[in-house]
């Protein structure tokens, strides 16, 4: 590839980098192959051809560049004489056999085969998030797909039955023979042909897919016939599953710090710099909380009851001009607003919390490529509007007839109205929290006063 480095070859769509060809090979197959516009450039010894299929890009080189593919493509047969092997010759055979042109006459072990249902996953998982095709129309191309590859494999058998009786092959068996073919790739389309069965195997064989768990609240009364609930997607499984892309990675260990004087993000501030965890975890997992309420219902109707109350975030390590992408968010949380309201924060997002905890103390640990990695990550931000940080922060929700209507500083409603100097205006701050926190437990009544209620007793 154009990229390629004396000890690594890298991929020209990624960042992904190996120290052996055919890995190289191989992720160029599960991860670029389905793309569109996939055409992928030999590189070898300068060599500018180019192809749409990585099949014949390997034929090529084992033609035109026969010194390169001894040495990197080598046939099974050779691989007991690949440098660095010795007694372990055989944990890159899986790897080597899917590039191998003239394999056995045998049906291949399950770990030597290409993961069709993976493949398959992907193109439909693809198609509905990114492109926005509806399920149904999902169902309708993987039912029409799986009906042609049925008919090509009859074709195919009465076009081999000409072909050997021409030849003067004589096969009786040949049709059930064929017939005994079972092709994965139509198997695996046969597995998303509805709804349904699209929906389940997304789960089993999705590589990254992270399923959501339903959390039980309770009843808010004895009237009530159903439990209240809400979905928690778990954020340490949802980094995990982040960290297995390694255009992810690499943008964690590079870091984003501006270095010129300017604060163009977080790690450029005096709070980061400052901060004894990142000084103790330079490469530590930044998390950016969102919240944000939304109504599912006809927005001109006024329904409590259709409102939900989402939690997202987004990894902070991440280069600032991807951070404002749809697709980087990541869901965490997903409530109603009724449950929000009479169960507290605490409650929601005890789980949540929990986890961050976790990512803290102990970290998550993981297997990419090979190698362990282990991070630890704290809560960096949270972000939202007025309304969501007021909410978050326990300050007054209503702007108009709330006494201290600020969450920055402390000015009440009138003094708002007259004062335009930031002079006339006390910043809120720790230890005035701390001495307002110690006269409200005394007296309970005022705590209107500094804030609508506490969000957090914890």
């Amino acid at each position: 590839m154009d990229n390629q480095q004396e000890d690594a070859f890298g991929c020209q769509f990624c960042d992904y980098e190996s120290r052996h060809f055919y890995k190289l090979i191989k992720h160029l197959k599960h991860n670029h192959v389905l793309n569109r516009d996939f055409k992928i450039t030999c590189g070898v010894n300068e060599c500018r051809r180019t192809y749409k299929m990585v099949r014949k890009l390997v034929n090529h080189i084992r033609s035109k560049h026969k010194d390169f593919a001894d040495q990197h493509l080598p046939l099974r047969r050779n691989l007991q004489n690949l440098p660095g092997n010795g007694d372990q010759s055989n944990d890159g055979d899986s790897d080597h056999q899917e590039l191998e042109e003239e394999e056995e006459e045998q049906i291949l072990p399950e770990e030597y085969q290409i993961d069709y249902k993976h493949l398959v996953s992907h193109l439909f998982v693809e198609a509905r998030e990114k492109y926005k095709v509806s399920g149904k129309a999902c169902e309708f191309i993987g039912l029409e797909v799986r009906k042609m590859m049925e008919k090509r494999l009859r074709d195919l058998s009465s076009q081999v039955s000409t072909v050997c009786r021409r030849e003067g092959i004589d096969v009786p068996e040949l049709h059930d023979i064929i017939s005994e073919f079972n092709d994965p790739l139509a198997e695996a389309v046969g597995k998303y042909n509805t709804q349904y069965n699209f929906e389940n195997n997304k789960k089993r064989n999705s590589t990254h897919f992270v399923a959501p768990e339903k959390v039980v609240l309770g009843m808010k009364n004895e009237s009530q016939r159903t439990e209240d609930t809400y979905q928690y997607v778990p954020i340490l499984q949802s980094l995990k599953a982040l960290l297995q892309h390694d255009d992810i990675l690499a943008q964690v260990f590079q870091g984003h710090q501006c270095g010129t004087g300017r604060i163009s993000s977080f790690t450029d501030a005096q709070l980061y710099n400052d901060h004894e965890f990142f000084k103790r975890y330079p490469k530590a997992l930044q998390i950016y909380l969102y919240f944000d309420e939304f109504k599912v219902a006809n927005p001109l109707r006024n329904r409590g009851e259709y409102k939900l109350g989402g939690f997202y975030f987004l990894l902070g390590n991440l280069e600032p001009k991807y951070r404002s992408k749809q697709h980087i968010v990541q869901l965490a949380c997903l409530c109603k607003v009724t449950d929000l309201k009479h169960y507290g924060l605490e409650v929601i997002l005890a789980r949540l919390i929990s986890d961050l905890k976790t990512l803290e103390t102990d970290g998550i640990e993981f297997y990419h490529d090979g190698r362990k990695f282990h991070f630890h990550g704290t809560l960096a931000l949270v972000v939202g509007d007025n309304l969501a940080q007021h909410f978050m922060g326990g300050f007054p929700e209503n702007f108009s007839t709330s006494l201290r209507l600020c969450r920055f500083c402390t000015g009440t409603n009138e003094l708002v109205k007259t004062s335009l100097r930031e002079d006339d205006f006390t910043w809120r701050n720790q230890e005035g929290y701390n001495e307002q926190a110690n006269t409200v437990e005394v007296h309970p009544h005022l705590s209107s006063v500094y804030w609508r209620e506490a969000a957090f007793t914890t």
